[in-house]
C-alpha cells in the first residue's frame, strides 16, 4: 500500500512537464511547417533556375515611376522560342517603333539589247565572202537612290509584333552608240523597232548609223507583315514574319535609230540598204501586283550590340499588265508611196496578267542599345541585297515585216542589287 501511493504521488510531479511539453509542441509546430515549406521553395526555386530558366530582371526606377521593365533576357543556357524582340519601357507599355533606310540600288533587266554593232564592211564587201560580224548593244543600267520608310508595333500578345512599310526607287538611264565603223557607213542593225519599219520598198533600211536609248523604272512597293523574334541558342535569333506585298512597276524605253546617208549593199539583190530616216520605238509597260510573302531573319550576336544578319524573303504575286507599243517611221526622202516628213506607225496594246514569283536576300552589319533606362532603343545597320522578279519584261519583240500581228514576250527577269542602310528608333 506504501509503495502505491509513493508511485502514484511521483506521478502527479511528472504530469506537469507533460503537459508543458505538449503545450510547447503545439505552439512550435506550425513555426515549423512553414519553415519547412519556405525552404522547399527556395530548394525548388534554386533547381528551376540551374534548368534554364532566367531571373526576373531587377526593378528599374525611372524618374516618374519604379517599374519592372520588359527589355529581352538573353537565356542562360540553350533556349528555343525564348521572346528576343526589342522591347521598352515597362511590362505592359506599348512598344512602337519608326524606320527610315536610305538605298542605293541598280535595276536592270534581260533582252533589254538595243543594237548589233557590226564591225565587217557589210555594205561595200564581195557579196560572195559578205560576213557579219559584231557585237551586240547592250543596254546600260546605273544605280539609283531611293529610300524606305516603316512603322511597327508589338502586339503584347505572346511577343507578336506587326510592321508597314514603303519602298520607292525611281530612275532612269540613258545608252548611245555610233558603230565601230570610223568611215560614215551604217553598221547597227536594229532589235527592237518593228520589221516592218525596216523593210527596203517604204525607205526604211536595215542599217542605221547611230543608237540611243533611254530606260526608266519606276519599283513602288508596299509590305505588311506579322512576326516573331526569338532564340534559338543563346546568341542566335530568329525572326520569322509572314504577311503581303502590294508592288506597282512602271517601266518605259525609249529607243532611236537615225540614218543619215544613202546605201545600198553591192550584190545583185540589194539584201541590205540604208536610207536616210530615223525609227522611233516607244514600249511602256505598267504592272500592279498583290500576293502573300513570306520570309526568314537570322541575326548571329557578336557582343557589345553588334550582330551579323542575313535574311531571305519570297513572294507570290498575282499581276497584271498594261503594255503598249509604238514604232514610228520618219523617212528623210521621198519614195515610193511614202511622202517626205509623213511618219508610218505600228502600234500595239495588250493587257496580259499572270503569277509571277519574286525572291529577296540580303546580309550585312548591324549595332543596336537601349537609352535612357531602357525607355528607348536605337539600331542601326547596313545590308547588301539581291532581288529577282521572274518573267517581268513585257516588251514585245516582233518576228518579221510579213507577219503583222507576229510577236513574242521574251520574259526576260527584272533583277535589283543595292545597299540599304537602315535606322530605327523603339520608344
Amino acid at each position: 500500500m506504501a509503495n502505491l501511493e509513493k508511485t502514484l504521488a511521483q506521478a502527479k510531479k511528472l504530469l506537469p512537464k507533460r503537459r508543458a511539453t505538449m503545450n510547447l509542441s503545439v505552439k512550435t509546430m506550425p513555426w515549423m511547417v512553414a519553415s519547412l515549406l519556405a525552404t522547399t521553395s527556395i530548394f525548388g526555386q534554386q533547381n528551376q533556375n540551374n534548368s534554364g530558366c532566367c531571373l526576373p530582371p531587377p526593378p528599374v526606377c525611372k524618374p516618374a515611376k519604379c517599374c519592372v521593365p520588359q527589355v529581352p533576357q538573353p537565356p542562360r543556357v540553350c533556349a528555343y522560342n525564348a521572346p528576343a524582340e526589342i522591347n521598352v519601357g515597362c511590362v505592359g507599355d506599348i512598344d512602337i517603333w519608326l524606320s527610315g533606310s536610305f538605298i542605293y540600288w541598280q535595276v536592270m533587266q534581260d533582252n533589254m539589247t538595243i543594237g548589233l554593232a557590226s564591225s565587217s564592211t557589210v555594205l561595200d564587201t564581195d557579196p560572195l565572202e559578205a560576213s557579219i560580224k559584231g557585237n551586240y548593244i547592250e543596254s546600260k543600267f546605273k544605280f539609283k537612290p531611293g529610300f524606305k520608310v516603316g512603322a511597327g508595333m508589338n502586339f503584347q500578345y505572346d511577343d507578336w509584333w506587326g510592321y508597314a512599310e514603303y519602298t520607292r526607287v525611281h530612275g532612269d538611264t540613258d545608252t548611245h552608240s555610233n558603230g565601230p565603223r570610223k568611215d560614215g557607213i551604217p553598221s547597227i542593225f536594229a532589235t527592237m523597232s518593228h520589221p516592218l519599219l525596216q523593210f527596203d520598198l517604204i525607205t526604211g533600211g536595215q542599217l542605221f548609223n547611230t543608237v540611243r536609248s533611254s530606260y526608266r523604272s519606276n519599283l513602288d512597293f508596299i509590305d505588311v507583315e506579322m512576326g516573331r523574334t526569338y532564340y534559338v541558342g543563346t546568341r542566335l535569333i530568329f525572326e520569322t514574319t509572314w504577311g503581303a506585298r502590294a508592288a506597282w512597276i512602271l517601266q518605259n524605253i525609249h529607243v532611236h535609230y537615225d540614218n543619215i546617208a544613202l546605201a545600198v549593199a553591192s550584190d545583185p539583190a540589194d539584201v541590205l540598204t540604208s536610207h536616210p530616216s530615223t525609227v522611233d520605238v516607244y514600249q511602256r509597260s505598267h504592272s500592279w501586283a498583290v500576293g502573300p510573302r513570306a520570309g526568314l531573319t537570322m541575326d548571329w550576336m557578336l557582343g557589345c550590340g553588334f550582330r551579323f544578319f542575313g535574311s531571305g524573303y519570297g513572294d507570290l504575286l498575282y499581276t497584271k499588265y498594261k503594255v503598249q507599243d509604238k514604232s514610228v517611221l520618219l523617212p528623210k526622202v521621198t519614195a515610193g508611196a511614202v511622202a517626205t516628213g509623213i511618219p508610218l506607225s505600228v502600234i500595239t496594246k495588250d493587257k496580259p496578267r499572270g503569277i509571277r514569283a519574286h525572291l529577296d536576300m540580303e546580309m550585312g552589319f548591324g549595332w543596336g542599345d537601349y537609352f535612357d533606362n531602357n525607355n528607348w532603343h536605337f539600331d542601326l545597320s547596313a545590308a547588301y541585297g539581291w532581288q529577282v522578279f521572274f518573267d517581268q519584261n513585257m516588251f514585245r519583240h516582233f518576228d518579221n515585216f510579213r507577219g503583222i500581228a507576229s510577236s513574242t514576250l521574251p520574259h526576260g527577269n527584272l533583277y535589283v542589287q543595292g545597299l540599304t542602310v537602315t535606322a530605327r528608333v523603339d520608344f
